[in-house]
């Protein structure tokens, strides 16, 4: 694993503005997996996913895990400010990390996975370069954050501390509300004790394919939702895989 900044502290750049990168196991330009941390939009770290991306990069992936700025201390926007900066960056130097940055899979887990999901769908946020973006892979995903504030909890420890007190903010910055047409084949994957977010998936899943967007949906069973990437890397866990073959599918030359 090697760590780069990809904003200079001369830039304004922060401890946030970092990544940890696993280079793939082929000698070629790899396929590049993005995957952001989870922890609710207020904790969590690149390191986090670890083992899903170490069996990735075993697998063939040139895999990237930014860091970004945390709530309350820095509220909605910053943490989407920092993914795409991160992503530019990894697109701007992919030939020196190994990677073929048109053939790129953004994905994540939780919170990360609602921001690559708003990134894969969004297309004034990635504007010319929304080609790059292969595939859109989701472990335990938030989609819809006005669901996810009526949980009396949540509302309290991440959505408003995040996103602030207004359900119109909630819905603007929910991947939900950005489903179009043409957006990237999409890889859900969730716990079998997940918090609801099955639910989430399943709603998420029925609008992309509601305008003909290719979606897989499974199920890790036996897992929770923090088990769900700690254990990506043990022996039979079939998460890295799955989602290898995955990214393989949809990286292939076209």
């Amino acid at each position: 694993m090697r760590r780069f900044a990809w904003r200079a502290a001369a830039e304004g750049g922060s401890p946030h503005a970092r990544l940890d990168l696993y280079d793939s196991a082929q000698a070629e330009a790899a396929p590049l997996v993005v995957l952001w941390h989870g922890g609710g939009w207020c904790a969590g770290e690149p390191g986090d996913l670890a083992p899903l991306a170490e069996a990735l990069a075993v697998r063939g992936c040139v895999v990237a895990c930014p860091a970004y700025r945390l709530a309350p201390e820095h509220p909605w926007p910053a943490q989407l400010d920092d993914a795409r900066a991160a992503l530019g960056w990894l697109w701007e130097h992919a030939a020196r990390l190994g990677a073929d940055a048109r053939r790129t899979v953004l994905g994540g887990h939780s919170a990360g996975a609602h921001l690559a999901a708003l990134l894969a769908l969004d297309t004034t946020l990635l504007t010319e370069r929304v080609d790059h973006v292969r595939g859109l892979a989701c472990l335990s995903g938030v989609f819809d954050l006005t669901a996810l504030a009526r949980s009396t909890w949540m509302r309290a420890q991440m959505v408003r501390p995040t996103f602030g007190n207004e359900p119109a903010r909630w819905h603007a910055a929910s991947p939900l509300a950005r489903v179009r047409a043409g957006a990237p084949p999409c890889w859900l994957r969730n716990a079998e004790i997940d918090w609801g977010l099955q639910r989430q998936a399943a709603a998420f899943a029925a609008a992309l394919g509601g305008v003909g967007v290719a979606t897989e949906r499974t199920t890790a069973r036996g897992r929770n939702h923090m088990s769900l990437v700690a254990c990506a890397g043990q022996p039979g866990d079939l998460t890295a895989p799955l989602l290898a073959e995955f990214v393989a599918r949809v990286t292939a030359s076209r």
